[in-house]
């Protein structure tokens, strides 16, 4: 690992240097990290198993509690989010700094550039998963590109911890945990124990984050029929719409009022259905009646097929961004909820550099939305790579394929279409359309150098 990044800065030192003054400099901007709702949630967990606040209700696992773990060490001082903010910048940066190295790119100028953007600047300082997930799946299927290198105590600590933060995090990364297996089960080494040592750390890693977050406090209550029920209720839709008799069994009945969850239903966001004043559905009936709302989705599920295919296509299309109001492409920077008592600070934007890049990035949502839009980067990228596939390396292309994967894993069971779910993808995909356009300005700056008489030069990638 030292020697990678060593030669990451000894070869590709302007790209190294740009990109960890470009994260720096969201760090200052943004000081001392941007909050949400959740983010509020996971620090009353914090400050309530530290002993400071009693905020019982923070430890029910409607969020991963793995992220809300990981705040712990960051205790409850009044620099506790400056610190996990620089923590979660640091690791961008690592993973940045992989990518440098192990792209095929000889100027991968556009890495640090992708992190120039407002969107991912703004991102790049927002406490959310998203951010530690995109960092995870860089610097895991970078460890494991490392085919002709010995993997350290240094490298395989931070596979261990990644694999943490990758399947931990976020519940749809365990779509990934196939993919990473199987990577780890080719990898090449000089050490015939070496795949045997990745797969116990990644078996240690998953046990751990299924067993630690009742152990030390949190309550079995989870989130995991939230997506069902969402879904439940989109068929109930869909059947109001075409008119179609379902049985009682499978709507509401008894738990919520199924015709208000109907009319707050939307395929866009799970937001209108669960949360406000008068939730059709609230967080607390979720967690009160998980296994029932569950087993009603099931049932559903089984009984009318139909209604369920139709579901899941008004889902993708909105996935895709053909709905209206979709995608939460604005960062808004939130103040602490009154429930933390003031003992949590966050960016408020008021004014400054950062108040610009909010502005910069409210107006790209709202006049360049498309570039926002799967609609747009899916079909943009998957042409970028048949163009450009034979240029990049191992590491370019197993991050493709993870990516891919991770983007399918919103085709199973998720809860909407929110941009920062799939920013992981996005910030990857993105990068690679960076990559091209540089490419592709070089090649006909050089095509127009030949016409002229010069000598004609390789277009930098």
């Amino acid at each position: 690992m030292k020697t990678l990044l060593l030669e990451c800065f000894q070869k590709r030192r302007a790209s190294s240097i740009a990109i960890l003054l470009v994260l720096g400099a969201a760090l200052l901007t943004f000081w001392p990290g941007i909050l949400m709702s959740d983010t509020s949630s996971r620090w009353a967990a914090v400050l309530t198993l530290k002993g400071v606040l009693d905020i019982r209700w923070s430890l029910n696992q409607w969020l991963a509690p793995t992220m809300t773990i990981f705040m712990l060490p960051f205790g409850a001082s009044a620099n506790s989010i400056t610190l996990f903010t620089a923590a979660q910048l640091a690791y961008l940066a690592l993973a940045g700094l992989m990518w440098i190295s192990l792209t095929s790119s000889e100027r991968p100028f556009w890495v640090p550039l992708l992190f120039a953007l407002p969107i991912m600047s703004l991102y790049a300082a927002f406490i959310v998963p998203d951010v530690w997930t995109l960092a995870a799946m860089i610097v895991v299927i970078a460890i494991l590109s490392l085919d002709t290198q010995r993997l350290g105590i240094l490298s395989l600590l931070l596979f261990f911890l990644s694999n943490i933060i990758l399947f931990g995090f976020r519940q749809n990364s365990l779509f990934l945990l196939p993919f990473v297996t199987f990577l780890v089960i080719k990898k090449v080494s000089e050490c015939r124990w070496e795949r045997h040592i990745l797969l116990a750390l990644m078996a240690l890693a998953i046990s751990l984050i299924a067993i630690v977050p009742k152990h030390i406090g949190f309550m079995a209550q989870t989130s995991s029929a939230a997506a069902p029920t969402w879904e439940l209720v989109g068929m109930l839709r869909i059947a109001n719409e075409l008119h179609v008799p379902v049985d009682p069994k499978v709507t509401l009945e008894g738990i919520a009022d199924t015709n208000s969850a109907i009319n707050s239903h939307s395929f866009t966001t799970i937001d209108s259905l669960l949360w406000g004043e008068g939730a059709a559905v609230s967080t607390g009936l979720i967690l009160s009646h998980s296994d029932e709302l569950k087993s009603r989705w099931f049932k559903a599920v089984r009984a009318y097929p139909r209604l369920y295919f139709l579901m899941k296509l008004r889902t993708y299309k909105c996935m895709l961004g053909l709905c209206d109001q979709y995608l939460q492409t604005q960062v808004i920077p939130l103040v602490p909820e009154p429930f933390l008592e003031g003992r949590v600070l966050g960016y408020v934007g008021n004014d400054g550099l950062g108040r610009i890049i909010l502005d910069m990035n409210a107006v790209l949502a709202h006049r360049a939305e498309l570039l926002f839009l799967p609609l747009f980067w899916l079909p943009v990228s998957i042409l970028v790579f048949l163009s450009q596939w034979r240029l990049y390396s191992a590491f370019d292309r197993l991050l493709i394929y993870g990516a891919g994967i991770y983007l399918l894993s919103f085709c199973i069971l998720n809860q909407a279409a929110s941009f920062r779910y799939m920013l992981p993808v996005f910030a990857i995909y993105t990068a690679y359309q960076i990559r091209f356009i540089g490419w592709l300005s070089g090649f006909l700056i050089n095509k127009l150098r030949r016409s002229d008489g010069h000598p004609r030069k390789p277009p930098p990638s």
